[in-house]
C-alpha cells in the first residue's frame, strides 16, 4: 500500500521541471500530466485530463482535504481546468502555466475561491495532516527528500575518497619501485665516478715522474 507521505516525496521530486501544455512527463508537466505521472509512479491509474481525473476516486468536502487529494480549480470560466495536489497546511504541489515550473503554491484565499471540487484517490493509506511531534506531512516529505540528498552526497564523498585513497596507493607503489631501480644505478654511477677520478690522478701523478726523468 502506497502511503501518502511516498506519494509526496515522489512528486517534491519532480519541482523546477517546466509546464508545457499536453506533456506528461517525465521531462516536462501540464497540471494533469502531472498528477498522472505520480500516481502511475506507485501503480496507481488516474485519467489523463482534468476533465477526466474530477471523476475518479471519491469527492471531499472542503475543508476535509487530506495530502494526496487533487484540488480542482477553474480560472478561465471551465469548471475543473486546473488540478494540483494538496500536501496539507494550504499548500499544494503543481504544474502552474507557460513559463512556469513545477513548485510548491500556498492555497491562499483568492485560490480557494477558484476551488470546484476535491477528489481523493483509492490505494493510499496514511492520510493523517499531523504527524509526530507536530509536524506536517509536508514539512516531514521536505525533511526525508533533504535526508536523502545528503545521504547522497555523503555516499558520493565516500566513493570519491575511496578511489583517491587507491589512487595514491598506486602512486605510492610506482614511487617505491622507482627509487628502488634508481637507488642501485645511483650508487653505480657515483662508484664509477670515483673510481675513473682515481685512474685520472693516477694517470697525472705517472705521466708527471715520467716527465721530470
Amino acid at each position: 500500500m502506497v502511503t501518502y507521505a511516498e506519494l509526496i516525496n515522489y512528486g517534491m521530486t519532480l519541482r523546477g521541471k517546466p509546464y508545457v501544455f499536453g506533456a506528461a512527463g517525465p521531462n516536462s508537466f501540464d497540471c494533469s500530466g502531472l498528477m498522472q505521472y505520480i500516481y502511475k509512479h506507485f501503480g496507481i491509474s488516474i485519467p489523463r485530463v482534468t476533465f477526466d481525473q474530477v471523476r475518479a476516486g471519491t469527492a471531499v468536502k472542503a475543508g476535509e482535504e487530506k495530502p494526496g487529494d487533487l484540488i480542482f480549480s477553474s480560472w478561465d470560466g471551465t469548471p475543473h481546468s486546473h488540478v494540483g495536489m494538496y500536501l496539507g497546511n494550504d499548500k499544494m504541489l503543481v504544474a502552474p502555466q507557460p513559463g512556469d515550473v513545477v513548485k510548491v503554491q500556498t492555497l491562499d484565499r483568492n485560490y480557494k475561491g477558484h476551488v470546484d471540487a476535491v477528489r481523493r484517490i483509492g490505494g493510499l493509506e496514511g492520510g493523517i495532516l499531523e504527524t509526530d511531534k507536530g509536524q506536517s506531512t509536508l514539512d516531514k516529505a521536505i525533511g526525508s527528500l533533504n535526508d536523502s540528498t545528503a545521504l547522497s552526497v555523503a555516499r558520493n564523498t565516500a566513493i570519491a575518497l575511496t578511489n583517491l585513497a587507491e589512487s595514491a596507493a598506486k602512486i605510492g607503489k610506482v614511487a617505491d619501485w622507482i627509487l628502488r631501480l634508481s637507488v642501485p644505478n645511483v650508487a653505480v654511477r657515483v662508484a664509477s665516478g670515483l673510481f675513473g677520478f682515481v685512474l685520472v690522478i693516477v694517470g697525472v701523478i705517472l705521466i708527471g715522474r715520467e716527465a721530470t726523468r
